[in-house]
């Protein structure tokens, strides 16, 4: 008789930690998903306060281009949104389009193939040992009137490999001779950790 009261207490107790522990489990994702939502919102409230800055410099100084950083950093397999900004400071409209070139070579000094950056490679279609980041932007002719700015969003891709890439955005001018057609360019380097 003793021993069934002895499993029968030892039973109870272990309905009772297992209620404790199921209960503590649910406290702490609550919280957690708490802290994710709240640093989503920051992250959103980040982004709006760089576009305006952005803005707000192009608006006050004499840059053609502005872009945020010169080195991006970004984890393998994320996305991030980047965002530039364009000022016309011509005396005429500027009719441009955004592009962004590829300066990575591999060990011998030749240009690695990566085709065209301006598309989305989807996790599931991406291959280990990618050494390309992709880009996606709207890629159709922009059109500012004189002392006219703007800022465009970018989402960029990280490639697989952890490794620094280095990359141009160019403002193309489409209106002028394709020998002297880059308004504003920029270098920027992708470190992939």
């Amino acid at each position: 008789m003793l021993n069934k009261r002895g499993a029968l207490e030892l039973s109870v107790n272990a309905i009772v930690i297992v209620v404790l522990a199921m209960t503590l489990l649910g406290l702490g994702l609550a919280f957690i998903r708490g802290q994710i939502s709240k640093i989503t919102e920051t992250s959103e409230q980040v982004q709006d306060q760089i576009r305006d800055q952005i803005l707000e410099d192009l608006r006050t100084g004499d840059k053609r281009l502005s872009f945020p950083s010169s080195e991006i950093s970004i984890r393998s397999r994320n996305s991030k949104t980047i965002v530039i900004g364009v000022k016309n400071l011509l005396d005429r409209n500027l009719k441009f389009r955004i592009k962004i070139q590829d300066l990575n070579s591999d060990a011998d000094g030749n240009p690695l193939d990566c085709g065209d950056t301006n598309h989305f490679y989807s996790k599931s279609t991406r291959t280990e040992g990618n050494r390309c980041a992709a880009f996606s932007w709207d890629s159709s002719e922009q059109s500012l009137q004189p002392g006219q700015a703007n800022v465009y969003p970018i989402m960029l891709f990280a490639p697989l490999l952890k490794d620094t890439y280095l990359y141009k955005i160019l403002i193309e001018d489409t209106e002028a001779p394709d020998d002297d057609n880059v308004y504003a360019s920029k270098t920027f380097f992708v470190r992939v950790t």
